[in-house]
């Protein structure tokens, strides 16, 4: 009986030991857990701020692109205007070119009638000479600013290839045990 009681024991302190072990292990393996929650936790809350800092650089650029797209749009509205205006200057000066030269084979006579038409011309064609230096220094401006939206879209697509970089880093976190 005695053998059988100590038998009981010697099982009963085996078990105990094996549970404590289990429990050492359980305990151990929960600890591992949580560092790396707590890691995954830190990376997360990292890369949630650098993906709203790049989300309002993105969407500062948006904005600043479509000011200058706006301001291209008004500029060639402003172009075609005086594209128009210089085709009614055109076909006025041809008008008027054509009358003074029949005014002029007609009565040589009429000088006083072929110097108004004169300074008319003049007058059509200073008009002329303003819409043309208008009309490129608007081009000159719209090749400004669309040389200022390229770098713009480098921008963008630098931001891209750092959003894809920190997706990359975020998929390199070690999740095995």
């Amino acid at each position: 009986m005695m053998n059988m009681k100590r038998r009981h024991e010697d099982e009963l302190e085996e078990v105990k030991k094996e549970t404590a072990r289990k429990v050492r292990v359980a305990l151990k393996e929960r600890d591992e857990w949580q560092s790396k929650f707590e890691e995954v936790s830190v990376a997360n809350s990292s890369l949630l701020a650098r993906i709203q800092e790049l989300q309002s650089a993105n969407n500062a650029l948006q904005h600043e692109v479509q000011r200058k797209e706006q301001t291209i749009q008004e500029l060639k509205n402003d172009c075609d205007m005086l594209e128009t205006a210089m085709e009614g200057y055109k076909a006025q000066y041809e008008a008027v070119r054509q009358e003074y030269f029949q005014m002029r084979e007609r009565n040589n006579s009429c000088a006083q009638s072929l110097q108004r038409k004169e300074a008319e011309m003049q007058w059509i064609l200073r008009q002329m000479r303003e819409v043309a230096f208008r009309a490129r220094v608007m081009a000159d401006k719209t090749k400004e600013l669309r040389r200022e939206i390229l770098p713009k879209d480098e921008l963008s697509e630098r931001l891209i290839s750092h959003l894809k970089m920190v997706r990359d880093q975020y998929d390199k976190v070690d999740f095995s045990f």
